[in-house]
């Protein structure tokens, strides 16, 4: 009996994560996320200027303390763990599974990152493209499109 295939179709501000019996097997939703921050004005994420530190290097001079990171991509990290982490919960408590990543390449590359070792194990696929707009009765014939032209 083949595995069950979870598929999550993600981008920096929504998710939804479906699972497909066989390989031609209906596709049903098992869960969608939202992170409404990652698509906020980044002016709307700050709320204040990020601290620095004096320091004295050896030479006299003085170093800022880290560098600045833009918030709206702080919020992606922040989905990406987010998702990492429900994909590990689901994952375990379904049992082994086939798991298809389908993310614009900014964001899939926040997601592999979060990715620990047993997760990793399950992904079979990876593929760079935003099919978040796309309605489930689409998906399977742009994944297939997708497939054909990599």
């Amino acid at each position: 009996m083949t595995p069950a295939t979870w598929i999550l179709i993600a981008n920096a501000s929504r998710a939804r994560l479906y699972r497909q019996h066989g390989r031609s097997g209906s596709w049903r939703t098992v869960q969608e996320f939202q992170h409404p921050e990652s698509s906020a004005m980044g002016r709307d994420l700050r709320t204040d200027r990020p601290g620095r530190v004096q320091q004295r290097m050896a030479s006299g001079r003085s170093a800022a303390a880290e560098p600045h990171v833009p918030p709206k991509r702080l919020e992606a990290a922040h989905f990406a763990r987010e998702l990492a982490t429900q994909l590990s919960a689901s994952l375990r408590d379904a049992g082994a599974a086939r798991l298809v990543l389908v993310a614009p390449p900014r964001f899939l590359g926040l997601l592999r990152k979060e990715l620990d070792a047993p997760l990793r194990a399950h992904v079979v696929e990876s593929l760079n493209a935003d099919l978040t707009s796309v309605g489930v009765a689409e998906l399977p014939k742009r994944l297939t499109e997708l497939r054909t032209t990599l």
